[in-house]
């Protein structure tokens, strides 16, 4: 069996695209900051997915992850020592729908050594969260603005030091 590819910056990696950005068996890796990014607006594109065997790491800097309408990971995303900033979905529905059509659904594990930052692709709380199954999401702080937060089965949301959770539809629980 061979290694899985890796894609590997001793500066910065950026990747972008329109209609979708799909890590399946790939590694991606960077010294200094990484942006992985999904702009479309129409239907079916701004789409960032990592599989169950995708990793993306920053050894020395931020990872930004920016989907206009989603984020879906089963892998690996962290940093040694920065930030990990989400932007993901636009907000455009006004309830909450099962599964997320719009914002984060994180099956895998996502760990920032500093600062873990979601909000939706504007930097308001009008996406939703879902971490499912085993995930594991956090950082030393955290900060999640959504319009709603869901964890199932044994999922974790955990900080080492301040969380702060903005829920936008206060009627919502966070489950």
């Amino acid at each position: 069996r061979s290694a899985a590819p890796t894609f590997y910056s001793g500066g910065t990696l950026h990747l972008s695209a329109v209609d979708g950005l799909t890590v399946t068996n790939a590694g991606l890796q960077s010294v200094g900051d990484m942006t992985l990014s999904a702009t479309g607006a129409a239907a079916g594109s701004g789409l960032l997915d990592f599989a169950s065997a995708a990793q993306a790491k920053s050894t020395a800097g931020n990872l930004y992850l920016n989907a206009k309408r989603k984020l879906t990971n089963a892998g690996t995303l962290a940093t040694t020592t920065g930030d990990i900033v989400i932007r993901a979905g636009t907000g455009t529905g006004t309830s909450v729908s099962y599964p997320p059509q719009d914002g984060l659904i994180n099956s895998g594990s996502i760990g920032a050594a500093r600062n873990l930052d979601f909000a939706d692709f504007n930097g308001a709380g009008t996406a939703q969260v879902e971490l499912v199954g085993t995930s594991k999401m956090g950082g030393a702080t955290a900060s999640l603005q959504a319009m709603y937060v869901s964890l199932q089965d044994s999922a974790v949301l955990s900080s080492t030091g301040d969380m702060t959770k903005k829920v936008r539809n206060s009627d919502k629980p966070i489950n």
